[in-house]
């Protein structure tokens, strides 16, 4: 990759968003990526705090039919190994698509197909927050308790760099379940952990016990063991 891969916005609405009017002339690999966004969006619909300082990108991806299940995994997998490299933190992954650091999110992902008019999925816009700056003025009360980052202030061209070898990892790794299972395992924030597991605004206590091999969730419920799939299911750690 280089930089005629990467667009830089110093704040925009969402780069998920902005991604799609880049759909038409666009290539596998091409990256937008913003110093803050005004509409950030994360699972289920919640908003995705994005202040000035954190890095926000969105990479553009044209996957073979069955790579599409394990690319929000494969994301997870590539960002904590340039964080570990670039900045020698070791982030755990919160399943699905959240990293954590010393029990705090520091980055999310949401991964979005876009479909043809035939109803066929053609592409995915992978979109990625890192919160590597604290606030100004800090996290909001209702997410002060379980937000971090990583406490480091990047110049623009800095971010850049950084976006561009997170996309290049990326890249190389989602076509290759054999390399993204065995990590994605390694680095779980949550196996052997008690959880609870929310599904349509109820609560119910699971143990976490192992990661598939398609990066499922293996949750243990006491009376059935079940394997949790993406789509709107969250979970939460247990205090």
């Amino acid at each position: 990759m280089s930089r005629s891969d990467l667009v830089y916005y110093p704040v925009t609405g969402s780069t998920n968003r902005v991604m799609r009017e880049y759909m038409d002339v666009a290539w596998e690999g091409f990256t937008v990526v913003a110093g803050e966004q005004t509409c950030g969006r994360g699972r289920m619909g919640r908003s995705f705090l994005s202040p000035k300082g954190g890095l926000y990108m969105s990479v553009l991806l044209k996957p073979e039919k069955d790579s599409f299940s394990l690319i929000t995994a494969a994301a997870a997998v590539a960002v904590s190994n340039v964080l570990k490299e670039r900045f020698g933190v070791k982030c755990g992954i919160k399943w699905v698509n959240d990293l954590l650091l010393d029990g705090k999110k520091v980055c999310g992902i949401l991964a979005e197909s876009v479909f043809d008019t035939n109803g066929s999925p053609k592409a995915v816009i992978l979109g990625i927050g890192i919160d590597m700056a604290y606030p100004e003025d800090g996290f909001p009360d209702e997410i002060k308790d379980i937000a971090g980052a990583l406490g480091v202030n990047l110049t623009a061209d800095e971010k850049l760099d950084l976006a561009e070898e997170i996309s290049r990892v990326i890249v190389d790794l989602y076509p290759h379940p054999e390399k993204i299972v065995p990590a994605y395992r390694k680095r779980s924030a949550v196996i052997g952990k008690d959880i609870f597991v929310i599904r349509n605004g109820v609560s119910v206590p699971a143990r976490a016990v192992d990661i598939d091999g398609e990066c499922g969730l293996v949750a243990d419920f006491g009376m059935h063991t079940e394997v949790l799939r993406t789509g709107e299911i969250s979970i939460r750690i247990k205090d």
